[in-house]
């Protein structure tokens, strides 16, 4: 809160002035907890936000030193920084110092910021102090640290799994499930904190506008917490929900190792045939040719081996070469072991340093293309590997990329030809 000559005088007038009751009076209704303070270190004036932040009454506090709600272990401290103030007096804005600790009555501690104005005159010199509880942002950031440390330790230890995943399987498996309903705890109190915040701002809005402020002071008001605040707050909603996808994301990653399938005999033709249907409205919005060829049948999960192919047919229209008309061949071929399918595109492919980490977890080699969490060709390979495959790809000459799978060509346990 901003004070011009005329208010510094009237804030320390006497109450009985006409000017100092009427600023008062405005500065009773503040938000903020607002203490007068005169150059001897003494309270000489609070308003009802004061009282109810600290415990006291303002008979309490009138005459007190400033020091009175401050932690023992910092008046001493306080009472040099103050004289060097009293030196030096320059209006300091909320926010713009360090975090201090205050002390109410019943002795508990909470952390503030305070803004600091000195008011009067060279006769009579005072600081307007105004405090504000930050516990709840407080908070807010300790979820939010802890929830960034937390994002960190997984996807360090995920990357250690990812080098032992075809060798230890069901324990990364398990690794993936646990940490990430570890990670829930952290993310349901940020969301929770930030709703408060958001309710605190809005209360705050309004007793802005309830002010008899100046108008660039209320315009200032308004800024801090639409833009600074609020702005804060949408940007950790925004890295919630992201990691919200994520964290679905591994679970249905972790349920592809742990899913029981079927191993039927599959028409091949016929699965390729209803997933190409389901996923119609993507490819005619995209203008793209699917052309199938004669496919061998082969063993395996039907819902399974559709997710395989959908995934592959989507990642071809979402890295399509803007240049020319998408189109995805699907084919296949057999002998006595396996049946090797392949679907192609003649989209922008992709790069070269790319292919040894293209199957890992959270890998976008194109992330300026289209959207995506880097989990679809990850729990594509699982999927393959758990129905008894093998997954690799290459890029086309001249252009586009080719995905090939295998699946078995009879049932486990058996050896019939395909």
């Amino acid at each position: 809160m901003m004070l011009d000559g005329t208010h510094q005088e009237e804030m320390t007038a006497g109450p009985h002035s006409a000017g100092g009751t009427i600023f008062q009076a405005v500065v009773e209704s503040a938000p903020y907890a607002m203490l007068l303070v005169d150059d001897a270190g003494e309270i000489t004036w609070v308003n009802g936000e004061a009282e109810r932040l600290f415990g006291y009454s303002r008979t309490d506090l009138t005459g007190q030193p400033i020091e009175l709600l401050l932690p023992d272990r910092v008046r001493v401290a306080h009472r040099m920084l103050r004289g060097a103030y009293a030196r030096d007096p320059v209006p300091r804005p909320m926010g713009a110092g360090r975090t201090l600790h205050a002390r109410r009555k019943d002795g508990s501690e909470f952390p503030v910021e305070v803004g600091l104005k000195p008011v009067g005159s060279a006769a009579r010199p005072s600081v307007l102090a105004a405090v504000t509880d930050i516990t709840l942002r407080r908070r807010a950031e300790a979820d939010l640290r802890h929830l960034n440390k937390a994002l960190a330790t997984a996807n360090q230890a995920l990357r250690r799994a990812n080098a032992e995943i075809s060798r230890k399987s069901e324990e990364v498996e398990s690794f993936v499930y646990i940490v990430s309903h570890d990670l829930r705890a952290p993310l349901v109190n940020l969301q929770g904190f930030s709703r408060e915040l958001e309710f605190g701002c809005a209360r705050l809005d309004q007793a802005v506008a309830a002010l008899d402020l100046p108008e660039a002071a209320r315009d200032q008001l308004k800024t801090i917490v639409a833009e600074d605040i609020l702005g804060a707050l949408r940007f950790i909603g925004a890295s919630v929900a992201k990691f919200d996808r994520l964290i679905n994301a591994l679970l249905t990653l972790s349920r592809t190792g742990t899913q029981t399938y079927r191993h039927d005999r599959l028409d091949m033709a016929a699965v390729v045939a209803a997933t190409i249907d389901a996923v119609r409205r993507s490819t005619e919005a995209e203008g793209a040719t699917i052309v199938v060829d004669t496919l061998p049948e082969a063993f395996g999960d039907a819902t399974a081996v559709g997710q395989v192919v959908a995934n592959l047919v989507h990642n071809a229209l979402k890295y399509a070469d803007p240049d020319r008309p998408p189109r995805v061949e699907i084919g296949g071929a057999a002998d006595r072991q396996e049946a090797h399918f392949w679907v192609r595109d003649n989209g922008i492919g992709i790069p070269a340093h790319a292919f040894p980490r293209l199957f890992q977890v959270f890998q976008r080699f194109h992330p300026e293309r289209a959207p995506g969490n880097g989990i679809g060709l990850a729990a594509v390979k699982r999927i393959v590997e758990r129905l008894g495959g093998r997954i690799w790809a290459e890029n086309r000459d001249p252009a586009g990329t080719a995905f090939h799978f295998t699946l078995p060509c009879h049932p486990p346990k058996a050896q019939p030809e395909c």
